[in-house]
């Protein structure tokens, strides 16, 4: 008797943690109050680090809070952090989504607090440089503009020139004297995949990438915001084009989106 017992409850125990611990956002099935006011604390972010914050549920003995994330939306949605308190941080490989969830024993919300996330903007636009002609680019959140880098009313980000008979894409002031009007950025070819820019201080960081085909590349701007670009999958023989580029909005954080 006591052995089918046990084996019922713990039955019953695998059927309640299967409903509560889906993958899908829209299906919890608990009593408690829905979390609310969720935000990121985009003061509080650093390179691949994002704070969250909500307000405190008012339940007498509650155990803490599920944090959801998803790299894309619609995703796969997985608690990857659970909280006794109503800020965390969380290290993460790519931008994604949040929602948050109250938990008590095997009870959960009635259903999941608001969105928010930290995606990158996504720029779908082609970008010519030319070293006969518009050799500079700004990137800005909405949209780029190209312009004449050796001009010292133009302030461009980045720029196009040859150097031992190759394409190079440079940083704004790399050589002041012939592009006078640039701004102090730095470069880094992505490697591996990564959604994650170089830590600031990391020797990745350079002032000129050779540019080819496909080729992606991390931008440091000087207002310590960050930008990746693609190099389109044609090249010239006087210059490149970018094809898309994602502004990471979101002050020192060095993440940018799954799947670019």
């Amino acid at each position: 008797m006591k052995k089918v017992m046990i084996l019922s409850i713990l039955a019953s125990f695998t059927l309640i943690t299967a409903i509560n611990c889906t993958s899908d956002p829209g299906g919890p099935t608990g009593t408690l109050p829905v979390v609310q006011n969720l935000v990121v604390l985009e003061d509080s972010c650093r390179g691949d680090s994002v704070v969250l914050s909500w307000d405190a549920v008012d339940v007498e003995d509650l155990d803490g809070y599920d944090i959801w994330f998803a790299r894309t939306d619609p995703g796969d949605w997985n608690p990857d952090l659970n909280t006794p308190d109503t800020t965390v941080m969380h290290v993460v490989s790519s931008t994604g989504y949040y929602q948050v969830m109250a938990r008590k024993g095997l009870d959960t919300s009635s259903g999941y607090s608001n969105q928010v996330n930290t995606i990158a903007e996504r720029i779908y636009s082609t970008y010519e440089l030319r070293t006969d002609g518009n050799t500079g680019l700004v990137f800005g959140e909405e949209g780029a503009t190209t312009g004449d880098a050796s001009s010292a009313e133009f302030a461009q980000h980045i720029y196009v020139a040859e150097k031992n008979n190759l394409l190079y894409v440079f940083s704004g002031t790399h050589d002041p004297e012939n592009y006078p009007g640039g701004l102090s950025t730095l470069l880094a070819p992505r490697s591996g995949g990564s959604n994650v820019a170089p830590h600031p201080d990391s020797e990745d960081w350079i002032d000129s990438v050779q540019v080819s085909e496909w080729g992606h590349v991390f931008v440091m701007l000087d207002t310590d915001y960050y930008v990746e670009f693609r190099v389109a999958d044609t090249l010239y023989t006087n210059g490149f084009d970018i094809d898309i580029y994602e502004y990471q909005t979101i002050q020192s954080l060095r993440l940018f989106n799954y799947l670019f």
